[in-house]
């Protein structure tokens, strides 16, 4: 092969891949769109705004997603997601509403490779011919594509809507940081602290504790289930698993729970508790029917919301206090007052509570004066909101 032709056959294989990556760049996909049409107007004027592409791979028409379109940006970003996700859409509508409330002009470009590495690689790819300034990793499939694929990448990476990183063996526990382009933030709280709230705090009379997980989601397996069963004997709590795959239509997650239900009916002090998966809130009806009056807490404060479909109460992160973290982070970085490498691994330190008092199950007469004193979220008996994000909303009664 001739000189010219290496340049040329070299040529046409960059101008491939970048088309490739243009051709890719499409939304969250049309559920994720028509979230943010519906939350825009109602936070702060954040505007969105769609764009049709077609892929090179299908020949269809998809659509781009984008946030804050300013004819004259201070800084690019991406978000690089691996589905759509009510969480992904809270946290990225969190993310660019602090971005607006702080002034800074950031276009965001929202990006969905529905599972797909290639594609995933391809629009990384893509945000580095356009020079992005950060691209934030949406969810912890993504963080992992990430932390494989593009550790020491050219574009800073912060992580948002992840779970634990050190537990993940993304991070050296001792150093606390990555020393690579990726800066680290964490969805989990110490599973200490949350067991001691449940155990010392709230249900102290507790025995039987059942996680309830989806056996897809290998990080809430690594984060939250394995840290759990390690602290039995310290709170003298039995915890059993119920692992679900609820893309199984022969999941048998009512036969598992009514099992536990069941376990000495006459022990009340035992309770269901929801690790962080979209999955799972998705289907927070069912488990609600089958835990009876066994009461339902989770992991993530994001699974209590108004009206029936909640889970009784949560501690931990909620979506929007670990998405404010990550856009700290990434503020950080581009304005050069940190390194994505030289940050420590963005812990919540203190555990957001939410409660729904229409899930309480019967027996449950009380709750500590100082959890609705805390409490980030709180529902009345009808499901109506009391405090929202730490405000207070209304005097109904309890």
């Amino acid at each position: 092969m001739s000189k010219g032709q290496v340049i040329l056959t070299l040529f046409f294989t960059i101008f491939l891949c970048a088309f490739k990556a243009q051709a890719f760049e499409v939304g969250f996909c049309d559920r994720m769109f028509i979230a943010y049409q519906k939350v825009a107007p109602e936070h702060n004027g954040l505007t969105c705004k769609k764009r049709f592409v077609k892929s090179a791979k299908t020949g269809r028409l998809k659509e781009q997603a984008e946030l804050n379109r300013y004819p004259d940006p201070q800084f690019n970003i991406l978000v690089l997601s691996p589905k759509w996700s009510t969480a992904y859409d809270i946290s990225t509508a969190e993310i660019a509403r602090d971005f607006r409330n702080s002034g800074i002009k950031t276009n965001f470009t929202l990006f969905n490779y529905e599972g797909n590495e290639i594609e995933a690689e391809a629009m990384v790819t893509w945000a580095q011919l356009k020079q992005f300034d950060l691209i934030f990793s949406m969810g912890s499939k993504a963080t992992d594509f990430v932390s494989r694929n593009y550790k020491n990448g050219t574009i800073p990476v912060v992580s948002a809507c992840s779970k634990d990183p050190i537990a993940m063996g993304y991070v050296d526990p001792l150093l606390m940081k990555s020393q690579t382009n990726i800066a680290y933030t964490s969805l989990n709280i110490n599973v200490d602290t949350q067991l001691a709230y449940i155990k010392s705090k709230f249900l102290s009379d507790l025995t039987d504790l059942a996680i309830i997980y989806d056996t897809n989601n290998t990080s809430s397996v690594v984060t939250q289930v394995r840290p759990f069963l390690s602290l039995q004997e310290a709170y003298k709590v039995k915890v059993s698993e119920i692992g679900v795959d609820l893309k199984d239509p022969n999941h048998n997650l009512e036969r598992k729970m009514q099992e536990f239900v069941e376990l000495d009916k006459s022990n009340q002090a035992k309770a269901f508790l929801v690790t962080g998966s979209s999955e799972l809130y998705e289907n927070v009806d069912l488990i609600n029917a089958y835990a009876q009056n066994v009461p339902v807490l989770s992991v993530t404060p994001s699974h209590v919301e108004g009206g029936e479909r909640s889970v009784f109460m949560a501690i931990g992160v909620s979506f929007e206090s670990n998405a404010r973290l990550a856009a700290n982070y990434a503020k950080r970085i581009l304005m050069h007052k940190g390194k994505p490498g030289e940050l420590p691994v963005g812990l919540v330190k203190a555990p957001d509570i939410a409660i729904n008092l229409m899930r309480k199950p019967d027996e449950i007469t009380s709750l500590p004066i100082n959890f609705l004193e805390d409490a980030l979220h709180i529902f009345n008996s009808q499901g109506e909101p009391m405090k929202v994000g730490g405000l207070i909303m209304s005097s109904t009664q309890l």
